[in-house]
């Protein structure tokens, strides 16, 4: 019974593989297009193209989501005291060659320690899946700013994107 309820994720890990590697492709053939590194382009195809780069990039990041949906299947969750502020910087180096790339630069409001109750490693995830989100939305050069603090019993966060469109 076991295998049986195996094959429809490895099936769905190669079907995101060979997605992943279709997208990569038009994500990049799309980024030299708009650089202009094969010549000129009307402004009407550019902004069309923009938009093919956006949604590339975008499906790139549901990819990632659901790659990570499918290893978090995997492993036994360990729930226990975790500083927040320790994952965000966690997973800022978790997505620290696309931050790069696009120029966006990082600053965080957060008190010195903020625990929580979580998987050390599935929070970092999810903050960095957060940050790749906000990125693929946030122009080059872009700021983006993490806020949290305590609210009685839970920890509250917020993603600022200031002087951004």
């Amino acid at each position: 019974m076991q295998h049986n309820l195996e094959l429809p994720e490895r099936f769905m890990a190669m079907l995101a593989h060979d997605l992943r590697v279709s997208i990569s492709n038009i994500e990049g053939f799309s980024q030299l297009l708009l650089r202009g590194d094969v010549g000129h382009m009307p402004p009407e195809q550019a902004e069309f193209l923009n938009i093919i780069h956006r949604n590339a990039l975008s499906m790139d990041h549901v990819l990632d989501s659901y790659s990570r949906f499918l290893e978090a299947q995997q492993r036994q969750l360990d729930i226990m005291p975790v500083d927040a502020v320790e994952a965000w910087q966690t997973a800022e180096s978790l997505i620290e060659s696309t931050r790069w790339h696009k120029r966006h630069s990082f600053s965080f409001q957060l008190p010195s320690v903020l625990l929580v109750n979580a998987d050390p490693t599935a929070l970092a995830d999810s903050f960095a899946e957060l940050l790749q989100i906000t990125q693929a939305r946030v122009p080059e050069n872009g700021q983006i700013l993490i806020q949290g603090q305590r609210q009685t019993q839970q920890a509250a966060f917020a993603i600022n994107t200031p002087n951004s469109p």
